[in-house]
């Protein structure tokens, strides 16, 4: 019997592209997994009205070709990162010693992609990434193999929660590799309001599983005192920083900001930003003449100058030429965070553009999003496709869960119908439509 082909990327993708388009059944079941968090949660946080569409019913389907690319670029970035000449070219006021920054990219790096035929393009980073855990609440309430050409990407969510909860002393170790980490701090703005707060608790949870006291709190209610960082009162080993100002410059931030400078371990912490997230490193990324520069190696520099769009600081002595262009383009602000003040070309005023050109802001080459179909026995309303991308959440580069996130609209938004955080299924090497 003549074994069957080997399928090649390009197969593979067409057969994930028609799944997308043609495979409509559903793999979670949203009322009992909001119903589970919140039993899971009761007493400190709830998923409610505003959560709706915080997960979505549908699976996205990604070939193993692209999941493998995605994780060669996460891994190829990383190395850069490392780069001493990189590190100069991307911290601020940093003397050029040659030396490295022993800096991470933090407890949760976020690899965003959106997939195209050619294979997935970067559309950037994060260094506190949000919804991981989350993610794998998710994963646990999905039917374990609900379609014939299909499995989930990552099929052990348990363990995942587990390789998640060895970051925290994996970062610990490195500051203090004799002491045990005994006491973390999850630091956000008014934390019980934010959106994701549920995710606090779940950490929490979690970090308690493996002896770890854990307190949410409002950078208020820090401070320091003779170099050690206090919680009402009590020490705190480990800051696990999920605030959006990343440079930690707001006035009621000081105190952590000081607390990362003089040790205390906060991550992610500016340099870290600054170094993996920051978005005027994406034209960097793919700077071939300099990347050989700092000791990139040919492989990296091939890779990223594909995987990467081009993309470019906005100046305003050329706002003539990008409004010419943008049709093509997408605009973010260099610092900028869950697709606030992010732009498509084709969607701009001239009073928004001016506001742009005054900003800190990267002009990007757009890659539109895939896209993934929705059944009309899903919705009795127009079922028009959804959006989609695909984040790759990892700790230094190396990779823990892939999930995608479906809209409608110009950016991700939690607030489509039948959109938000969708488990990743891998189709099989199979011919197109086989049983």
């Amino acid at each position: 019997m003549q074994a069957a082909p080997i399928a090649t990327a390009d197969s593979q993708r067409a057969q994930a592209a028609w799944l997308n388009q043609t495979c409509t059944g559903v793999v979670t079941d949203l009322e009992h997994l909001h119903r589970h968090l919140n039993q899971e949660l009761a007493g400190t946080a709830v998923l409610g009205p505003e959560h709706a569409h915080l997960f979505s019913p549908l699976p996205v389907f990604v070939c193993a070709a692209d999941l493998d690319y995605m994780r060669a670029v996460a891994a190829a970035i990383t190395r850069v990162a490392s780069l001493p000449g990189y590190q100069e070219a991307v911290l601020p006021g940093r003397a050029h010693s040659g030396q490295q920054t022993a800096v991470t990219g933090g407890l949760l790096q976020g690899f965003d992609f959106h997939l195209t035929p050619a294979g997935p393009r970067l559309i950037e980073v994060n260094t506190n990434a949000g919804g991981a855990l989350l993610n794998t609440a998710l994963l646990r309430a999905a039917v374990t193999s609900p379609f014939a050409l299909a499995t989930p990407a990552t099929t052990d969510p348990a363990a995942t929660e587990e390789r998640i909860a060895g970051m925290f002393f994996q970062e610990w170790s490195r500051q203090r590799p004799l002491a045990p980490l005994r006491r973390v701090a999850i630091v956000d703005d008014d934390p019980q309001t934010q959106f994701l707060a549920a995710e606090f608790h779940l950490f929490e949870r979690l970090l308690a599983r493996h002896g770890v006291s854990t307190v949410i709190a409002d950078p208020a209610t820090l401070e320091l005192v003779n170099d050690e960082l206090l919680c009402a009162g009590q020490p705190v080993d480990l800051v696990y920083n999920r605030l959006t100002d990343f440079a930690l410059e707001a006035p009621e931030h000081r105190v952590l900001r000081s607390a990362a400078a003089c040790g205390v371990l906060v991550t992610p912490n500016p340099q870290a930003h600054a170094i993996f997230a920051n978005k005027h490193n994406l034209a960097l990324l793919r700077d071939a003449p300099k990347l050989h520069g700092w000791g990139a190696d040919d492989a990296t520099i091939d890779l990223l100058a594909i995987a990467i769009p081009p993309a470019e600081s906005v100046r305003a002595d050329q706002a003539a030429e990008l409004w010419a262009r943008r049709r093509s383009l997408f605009f973010k602000p260099a610092r900028g965070f869950g697709s606030r003040g992010a732009y498509r070309g084709d969607k701009l005023t001239k009073q928004t553009f001016a506001a742009i050109c005054a900003g800190d802001y990267i002009a990007q080459t757009l890659v539109p999003p895939a896209e993934r179909s929705i059944d009309t026995a899903i919705t009795t309303e127009n079922a028009k496709p959804l959006k989609f991308d695909i984040r790759l959440y990892a700790h230094d580069g190396t990779p823990l869960l892939f999930a995608a996130r479906l809209y409608q609209g110009q950016t991700t938004n939690f607030r489509t119908p039948h959109g938000g955080f969708a488990p990743v299924y891998v189709p099989a090497d199979e011919p197109l439509g086989a049983a």
